[in-house]
C-alpha cells in the first residue's frame, strides 16, 4: 500500500505532508532544496511507495506546478529504481540536480514602447522552467527574421547584459521597437544583422541618432 503525501503551499513555503504533518518544505522565495532534509522527511526508514497529490489552492510564487512536476519525477525515478535495501544510495543518486529556475516569459510583440528597458523587464505573469541557470528570462520570438537559427514562435533565454560580443545574439530595443537579432561588430561600425537571407529582411545600422538599448544576451546551445 503507497504512501498518501500532499504537496502544498503554506507560509510562502511548499511542503510535503503525510498525515497532516509537514515533512519536508522548500521555500518559496529562494526554492532552496536541501537533500538531506528531503531524505530524512521522506524517506529515512520510511517506504518508498508514494503517491503523491497537488493539493496547492494558494500558491503566492506560482512556481507550485513546476516543483510538483519535478518531485514527482524523483519520487516516481526513486520507487522505481528501488532494488537495493539501502534506500540512502537509491536517494542520493536521485538528488544530483536542483529545481529548475523559472524565469519570466516576455512576448516579443508585445514589449515595444515603454515599459521593457534595461533596467528591467515589465510585469509578465507567466514563469517557465529554463534550462539555462543563469538565464534571466525568456522571450517567446514573434517574425522570421532570425530563421533558420530562431523559428518564429519559439521561446528564447536571455541573459541579462548590457554588452555583447560580435556575433552574439541577443534582444534590443531600438527607438522604442523591441527586436531579436545577431550583432556585430567591425572597427567602429556596429549593426544588428537578421539570420534570415531570404524574406527582404535588413540590418539595422547603429549610427548616431539611433538609440539601441541592449536587453541581453539569447542563451542558444
Amino acid at each position: 500500500m503507497k504512501r498518501q503525501l500532499n504537496f502544498d503551499f503554506e507560509n510562502e513555503k511548499y511542503v510535503l505532508k503525510e498525515n497532516g504533518d509537514i515533512i519536508f518544505s522548500i521555500n518559496g522565495r529562494d526554492l532552496r532544496f536541501i537533500s538531506l532534509d528531503f531524505y530524512n522527511g521522506v524517506y529515512k526508514d520510511k517506504s518508498a511507495a508514494i503517491e503523491l497529490t497537488n493539493t496547492i489552492s494558494n500558491d503566492d510564487f506560482k512556481k507550485g506546478t513546476y516543483l510538483f512536476s519535478w518531485l514527482t519525477d524523483i519520487i516516481t525515478s526513486i520507487q522505481t529504481d528501488l532494488n537495493d535495501p539501502k534506500i540512502e544510495d537509491v536517494v542520493d543518486d536521485q538528488l544530483t540536480s536542483e529545481p529548475p529556475k523559472l524565469v519570466y516569459l516576455f512576448e516579443l510583440s508585445a514589449c515595444a514602447g515603454s515599459g521593457f528597458y534595461s533596467d528591467g523587464p515589465s510585469r509578465a505573469d507567466k514563469e517557465i522552467a529554463s534550462p539555462y541557470p543563469d538565464a534571466d528570462y525568456a522571450v517567446k520570438i514573434s517574425g522570421k527574421s532570425m530563421k533558420p537559427t530562431i523559428s518564429d514562435q519559439s521561446i528564447v533565454f536571455v541573459k541579462a547584459i548590457s554588452e555583447l560580443q560580435d556575433g552574439d545574439i541577443g534582444i534590443f530595443v531600438v527607438d522604442g521597437d523591441v527586436m531579436c537579432k545577431r550583432f556585430r561588430k567591425e572597427k567602429d561600425k556596429r549593426w544588428l544583422q537578421p539570420e534570415n537571407g531570404t524574406g527582404g529582411f535588413k540590418s539595422v545600422i547603429l549610427q548616431e541618432g539611433i538609440s539601441c538599448i541592449i536587453q541581453g544576451k539569447v542563451l542558444l546551445s
